[in-house]
Order: C-alpha cells, then sequence, then structure tokens
C-alpha cells in the first residue's frame, strides 16, 4: 500500500530536478521553484501521512514539498501503514471504527502521549531530515465532532499545546465537512447547512504560495482553545447551546479510544479527550475563522447533524452540518418559543443586515483570510439567501 506514498514522493522530485524526459524541464533545464501539496478530506490525510512516513524526503535526501495545505483532515491520518490496510476508511461516530488512521499522533509538533507511551509528531521524521515543509491545516466545525479536530490543538491530557514556527492552523466555524445535498429521504432531523469553506481554502492557498515563494508570513492560526474557553467538552458545550423549539443537541460524538491492532477486531482501551466547539446565544459556534453569516446571521449554522427516526435516530449523520433558521418576526418567535432574536429585531432593513455582513467580509478580507474576488462572490451569494431564509 505504501508504493502510493512512493510514486508521489518520485513523481513530484523527478519533475522538481530531472533534465532528462522530463516535461516540465525545456531544453533540460527544470523549471520549478518550488511544489506545494494540495488534498481535501482523504487527499489532506494522505498528505499529513505522507510527511510523516518520512516520505517528504526524496531519494537524494531534498525536500519534496515545500508546503502543504491539508483541508477537512482533522487528526487523521490514512490507513495504509497497518495490516489489512483500506487507504478510503475513516471513522465516524456512526462507521468505520476499527481501522488504522486516527491513532497517535495527532498534530504537527513532537508530543509524549502517556496513553500509548509513545513519542511522535506529523513533522518529526521530516525535521530529523531537514526538510521540514511549512503547513497550514484548515478544518471545519464539522471535524471536531467526526474528526476529533481538538488533537491538532491539544495533548492528549487535554492542554493547549503550541505550534512550530512552520504551522499555522485554522478552523472554519459554521461549516460542515461535506457540501449541502438535498437527500431523497429525510434522514437528518434538521434542515442541512448550506454554507461552505472553499473560499478560506482559497485564500489560504493563496498565503501558503505567499510564503513559500516570497517568505511573507501567513495570516496567525484561528483555532479554538481551551485557554480561551471556545474548546470545551460536550457536556459543557450542550449547556451553552440554546434550547430550541424542536431541535436536539447532540449527546454524543465521535469519540477516540487507544486500540490494540495486534488482534482482529482491535480492542479498545483508554480514552483521549476530545473536545468541541462552544456557541454564543444564537448557537453558532465561537472561535476559528467565523463565516460572515455568523456575524451576521439569519440561522444557526451548526457542524453536527443528528440522524432521523428510521435511521439510527440520534446517532451523528455522517460529516454533514445543520441549519436553524431564525424567526421572520417576533410575533412568530414567541409562538414558537424560539429564544433566539428574530429578524425582524435584528435588522431593520435587508440592506442592513448587508451592511453588516459586508464589514464582516471585508474583516475577513483584511487578515487575508479570505480573497476580495471572494468576498465579493460571497456577498452576492449571501443576499440571495435573505430570500431564501426567508422561505423557510
Amino acid at each position: 500500500m505504501g508504493i502510493g506514498f512512493a510514486a508521489i514522493r518520485d513523481i513530484v522530485s523527478f519533475l522538481r530536478h530531472a533534465t532528462k524526459d522530463n516535461p516540465l524541464a525545456p531544453q533540460e533545464r527544470p523549471r520549478i521553484r518550488h511544489a506545494l501539496g494540495f488534498g481535501i478530506s482523504q487527499s489532506g490525510r494522505v498528505l499529513r501521512d505522507l510527511v510523516h512516513l518520512g516520505f517528504n524526503q526524496d531519494l537524494a535526501g531534498r525536500r519534496v514539498f515545500d508546503g502543504i495545505l491539508p483541508v477537512v483532515a482533522g487528526s487523521r491520518r490514512t490507513c495504509v501503514n497497518w495490516q489489512f490496510a483500506q487507504a478510503g476508511r475513516y471513522s465516524r461516530q456512526h462507521e468505520d471504527h476499527s481501522y488504522g488512521d486516527d491513532q497517535f499522533p495527532f498534530s504537527y509538533p513532537t508530543l509524549s502521549d502517556p496513553i500509548s507511551g509513545r513519542s511522535d509528531g506529523i513533522l518529526q521524521r521530516a525535521r530529523d531530515a531537514g526538510v521540514c515543509p511549512k503547513v497550514l491545516h484548515l478544518d471545519t466545525e464539522s471535524d471536531f465532532w467526526q474528526a476529533r479536530s481538538s488533537l491538532i490543538a491539544t495533548d492528549t491530557r487535554g492542554a493547549d499545546i503550541a505550534m512550530p514556527d512552520e504551522v499555522r492552523v485554522y478552523t472554519v466555524s459554521g461549516v460542515p465537512h461535506a457540501a449541502f445535498r438535498p437527500l431523497a429521504r429525510p434522514v437528518m432531523q434538521l434542515p442541512g447547512n448550506r454554507l461552505g469553506y472553499g473560499a478560506f481554502m482559497r485564500a489560504l492557498l493563496v498565503a501558503l504560495f505567499e510564503w513559500v515563494e516570497h517568505g511573507t508570513a501567513p495570516p496567525d492560526s484561528r483555532f479554538p482553545s481551551r485557554t480561551a474557553g471556545t474548546l470545551v467538552p460536550l457536556a459543557e458545550a450542550r449547556g451553552t447551546f440554546p434550547q430550541l423549539p424542536g431541535v436536539n443537541f447532540p449527546n454524543i460524538l465521535n469519540e477516540l479510544r487507544l486500540r490494540d491492532h495486534s488482534v482482529e477486531p482491535p480492542i479498545e482501551s483508554t480514552g483521549y479527550p476530545v473536545f468541541v466547539q462552544t456557541t454564543d446565544a444564537d448557537g453558532n459556534a465561537l472561535g476559528g475563522i467565523r463565516h460572515p453569516l455568523l456575524e451576521a446571521p439569519l440561522a444557526t449554522h451548526a457542524g453536527w447533524s443528528l440522524r432521523a427516526s428510521g435511521y439510527g435516530e440520534g446517532e451523528m449523520f455522517t460529516i454533514q452540518g445543520s441549519m436553524i433558521p431564525f424567526a421572520q418576526n417576533e410575533a412568530d418567535r414567541q409562538r414558537a418559543g424560539d429564544p433566539r432574536p428574530s429578524l425582524e429585531a435584528r435588522y431593520a432593513s435587508r440592506e442592513a443586515w448587508a451592511e453588516r455582513l459586508a464589514e464582516a467580509a471585508g474583516r475577513l478580507v483584511a487578515a487575508r483570510l479570505l480573497l476580495a474576488e471572494d468576498g465579493d462572490r460571497l456577498m452576492a451569494a449571501a443576499r440571495e439567501s435573505w430570500d431564501v431564509y426567508q422561505a423557510m
């Protein structure tokens, strides 16, 4: 199974350095200055594992990728360097619990894990070989629930950890791992979350290029933390989430335990501390990069989704998110018993809402977390959202 990592390493190294038979080396002169690795979800996990297993060094001892951007990988790697490997497997709360994609190490610095008794880090081999890439790591709110993203920023005792100089970590709050897709059957208890992370991913890809090519430091990490109180145990998150009519807050998440893979099926033992984001009075997540529609909200946007009756009721529904629109007016809100202010109470007009939304997007553009052109696109799409939410 590991031949895949060797293939990635060797083709990138060939294109960077080979003078013979290299389509990117006209007149036998290589033209590539730097190589960036970019991957979403499974391919993001591949990037993390490629670096962890030592494949960011080619056979001549040179660095393969100068920078990597793993997106929505969470704290996982891949189920490749395992007996009975199945690369595409990944655990969720409801499925695939017995595969080896999610065991220590979880984060980039080298840490000592008292649970497994091991000491390791995603960058350890690359650091020892002098071939560390620069890393921008991007997750979504969903990844705290299903991919244990908190283990990126906390140690296995549950305390905050500092990132190495080569690493920045980010979360897009209020956004699910997977794109919204209408379902033919009512599998989820709540409507699907329509927000996405693509615009923020593009901004970070530009930032990674500028960091590698020009030495321009990327935006500071934006990730919830224990110290800031934005990363909390599940019970505490349940306590801060508003009590909404007809809405069940999860009483479960995709927990993680040490597993002994020397036997089949593997035996689970000690649990790891896994945290989720706390929320504001509207139920929208705090910390990280807040989507503009969390700063000028029309609804509660969550990174979790629960299964409906007949489909494993109360279990987490894969990597989708949920959306709970605000009441249109105060009369509707009071009739429903909804504690969240209505749209009527929040915004004097559609134009007042759009102005607040534009201010939120502008702050992200100024922070280099959103490209100006994507800010414009987001604003255009969000203006249409007003009518969509009004119709719900």
